[in-house]
């Protein structure tokens, strides 16, 4: 029943390939803009793992529940086609609407984004959700011993520039470096490590609901409950409401208590330690 109403359909038995059919317009129910928290996650997957032409726009991802989510989003009900790319099947949308494709290309999404792309325009209230949507189609995340990282990946260098910039304004994280792979001009990379990898986690997935890859925010619930250098009671975490509600940062009181920014912060919130 889920698969139904998210618009998905058996693939069948290995080997069989969905037929390809002419393309349609569809109606959509209600426009891009002004921009939503679920539309903006929408642009930022557009700017990720779209293609925006003319008259049309083509999503591709490998994980269908996800591409049949942004295309809700978007107001449509096509069905998703399955192909095959190297060893993976990548589920993909293809939607005519000239209407869309012109608001998408009026906040700076073009067809030829994928080298030279700039930043679209999204109100600073709504910008966690266009990252979040951004990092699902080009970011990663990674826990291991060593701590935390979060990377961006684009062709367009000034892309990532300008992320950087905004997440320094809005999120308080270092303003990071772009760095690119040897041998490879349009391999651009921004990352985040440690404290500053949790904080956009934490930003990410604020207010987040459903809109959002799973296996993809397992490593920032990984870093959140790893085990700290010291183990907190409850009197510890109702010491940290106290000192917080009194306007003390939570970087200080994580450095008082041994334990990470981001643990600090789950107790305040009430998800650790409940009052």
């Amino acid at each position: 029943m889920k698969a139904q109403k998210l618009g998905l359909r058996k693939i069948g038995k290995p080997g069989y390939r969905v037929p390809e059919s002419r393309y349609r317009y569809e109606r959509r129910k209600y426009p891009l803009l002004p921009l939503t928290k679920v539309t903006a996650y929408a642009v930022g997957f557009i700017l990720a793992d779209g293609w925006v032409g003319e008259d049309r726009i083509k999503l591709s991802n490998k994980n269908p529940l996800i591409l049949a989510k942004v295309r809700n989003a978007l107001g449509f009900s096509h069905r998703l086609k399955c192909e095959e790319k190297g060893p993976y099947d990548i589920f993909t949308i293809t939607i005519t609407n000239k209407a869309l494709a012109k608001e998408l290309q009026a906040i700076g999404i073009t067809h030829d984004k994928s080298w030279t792309a700039r930043l679209p325009e999204v109100p600073d209230e709504l910008f966690s959700h266009f990252l979040r949507g951004y990092f699902d189609g080009d970011g990663s995340a990674r826990y291991t011993r060593k701590g935390l990282t979060v990377r961006f990946v684009s062709g367009s260098r000034q892309l990532l520039i300008e992320l950087a910039e905004r997440l320094h304004r809005l999120v308080g994280v270092r303003l990071a470096p772009i760095y690119q792979d040897k041998g490879r001009p349009n391999a651009n990379r921004l990352c985040y490590n440690g404290e500053d990898a949790a904080r956009l986690g934490e930003y990410m997935y604020q207010d987040a609901g459903d809109l959002f890859i799973q296996r993809k925010r397992v490593p920032f619930t990984q870093y959140a409950t790893r085990p700290t250098k010291r183990k907190l009671t409850r009197a510890d975490a109702e010491e940290i409401r106290r000192l917080a509600a009194s306007g003390e940062p939570a970087a200080r009181i994580a450095k008082r208590f041994s334990v990470s920014d981001s643990l600090v912060r789950l107790i305040i919130a009430g998800k650790r330690w409940a009052e």
